[in-house]
């Protein structure tokens, strides 16, 4: 059971907290460095938005993405260093 819940905590944090950044960094875009042009325009090629909605969309969906996987790489990274310092 103590297995089932740390990977129902990992899973509900690995969807929330991306999605606490994406928010704050679409309702704070100055705070974060600019996506290239480049970047959406191929999203945009491969979700085909029709209208500003969906582009809105498109650009939460993008940003999410990226905020999963700075998170992942954080996560799994700090894992390695605290298995390389702690003895074994």
């Amino acid at each position: 059971m103590s297995q089932l819940r740390k990977v129902l905590g990992l899973l509900i944090a690995f969807i929330t907290i991306p999605l606490a950044i994406a928010h704050y960094w679409v309702s704070n875009p100055e705070n974060f460095p600019r996506v290239p042009a480049a970047l959406w325009a191929f999203a945009d090629s491969l979700y085909q938005s029709k209208n500003g909605e969906e582009l809105a969309d498109l650009e939460f969906l993008v940003i999410w993405l990226i905020s999963l996987v700075l998170l992942s790489a954080a996560f799994f990274g700090s894992r390695k260093v605290i298995a390389m310092i702690r003895p074994h």
